[in-house]
């Protein structure tokens, strides 16, 4: 058992490496992200709280409910290993769950108090400002000086120099934005800092334009909607709260009119005929809708139903996580989608894919995890929680966030923070890793 100094010392090192980790997660740097993932163990392990968390409570506690959801959702993974014909991809789908492990057992014995929450929202979001100037400053030299075409401006042109993809990066903006609105709303920074964040959210706002994720501006909206809404319903200014929600929504479309590309990206998902024969491309931002084209939603559409085939087969115990992608490939070259089995797509949809690779049981687990977050966020007031879990849910209807390294970096480690966070408000337990700064 560690002494008080040496708790304390292993406190200030933990603020580090959590702070490291918010940094690389942003950047060019997976590998050395992977790292500080590894490192955030060793505060764990040195502690008494690491080493003596008593297993029966972990495992049975209602106060666990979402850290079980996590190890059950590995350990159905871990499972169907054993019955995956492909084992590398197995092997491989399991090294990108390994946080489903990690996350939980780093904040299980973590005190987050909301001075360092603050601190490490705070971080994100003013990092995530930087590297969108830089990502937009570097497009408008490579424009000047170099290839002049404005379509570098939006989508995954905009942030190629982070190695993201877009629509992982659209989450970490839309999220910064739910941040700024969420310090702008609290007494928890000074009024000159509450004007920089406002600055800093419209410019993250015009970002999310460039970027033209649809589902995660149509997401940002409505939250941003539904805050005005209620905020402004509690204080019974209730002509003003419909004003403003339709001042909103008349915003958004004229912004539309300012950013073609990502207007086309709108109106290229009116079409909602398809046919799996069809063997045209998918409509791209910066060309004209063609209606016998693939767009984004019928794209979507026929790539669920090909997995709803899959599920029919397999519906108890699934595929196995080694086997979601050549089952669907399978499924795609069954019904005629030669251009899915070209370009090997998965499900674009989290749901499917955990039903897909485990089963009913790997569903109803999620579902259950999602359940028991959403009540603790609501219990412990945790609005911040509430609007991430919103980008997480409507976000994993039309892609498969936690399939890949870089959603799983993202979505599980502040899930778990937010987790931690909201028990410590309920109570601060014995034998904890206490996040003070002092």
């Amino acid at each position: 058992m560690l002494a008080q100094g040496g708790t304390e010392k292993m406190a200030r090192v933990s603020r580090v490496l959590l702070a490291g980790y918010v940094i690389t997660l942003l950047l060019p740097l997976a590998t050395i992200n992977h790292l500080f993932a590894i490192l955030l163990l060793l505060p764990w392990l040195a502690t008494s709280g690491g080493w003596i968390l008593d297993v029966k409570e972990f495992a049975l506690g209602a106060k666990y409910r979402v850290y079980q959801g996590f190890f059950l959702l590995f350990l159905l993974s871990a499972i169907s290993f054993f019955y995956s014909a492909n084992k590398e991809d197995a092997l491989s789908a399991l090294a990108v769950r390994l946080p489903f492990l990690l996350f939980p057992l780093v904040f299980s014995t973590s005190n987050i108090s909301e001075k360092h929450l603050h601190f490490l929202l705070r971080l994100f979001v003013y990092l995530c400002a930087l590297v969108c100037l830089g990502c937009l400053l570097f497009r408008v030299y490579t424009f000047l000086y170099g290839n002049q075409d404005a379509n570098y401006f939006y989508n995954e042109g905009l942030i190629s120099i982070t190695k993201k993809r877009v629509v992982f990066f659209g989450g970490y903006v839309s999220f910064s934005i739910f941040i700024c609105g969420y310090f702008l709303l609290k007494d928890a920074v000074t009024r000159l800092e509450k004007i920089l964040l406002a600055v800093v959210a419209v410019f993250l706002f015009l970002i999310l334009f460039l970027l033209a994720v649809r589902m995660v501006l149509l997401i940002t909206l409505a939250v941003g909607m539904a805050t005005v809404f209620i905020k402004l319903m509690q204080r019974r200014r209730y002509v003003l709260a419909g004003t403003g929600v339709a001042m909103m929504v008349l915003a958004f479309v004229a912004l539309l009119q300012l950013f073609p590309q990502t207007k086309s990206r709108f109106q290229s998902i009116g079409n909602l005929k398809y046919s799996f024969a069809n063997q045209n491309k998918l409509d791209h931002f910066n060309a004209a809708n063609q209606a016998e084209n693939w767009n984004g939603l019928t794209l979507r559409m026929a790539k669920w139903r090909c997995a709803l085939d899959v599920i029919e087969q397999n519906p108890l115990i699934g595929v196995g996580v080694g086997d979601v992608k050549d089952e669907i490939v399978q499924a795609y070259q069954n019904r005629g989608f030669l251009y899915a089995v070209q370009n090997r797509f998965d499900p674009h949809n989290q749901f499917l894919e955990i039903t897909m690779a485990t089963g009913i049981m790997g569903l109803l687990v999620f579902v259950w995890l999602l359940y028991h977050s959403l009540h603790l966020f609501w219990r412990t007031q945790n609005w911040m929680a509430m609007a991430f879990m919103v980008l997480l849910l409507f976000s994993s209807m039309t892609e498969s966030l936690l399939r890949t390294q870089e959603g799983v970096a993202f979505y599980i480690f502040f899930w778990c923070l937010f987790v931690a966070y909201s028990l410590s408000k309920e109570t601060v337990p014995l034998k904890k890793l206490v996040y003070e700064n002092n």
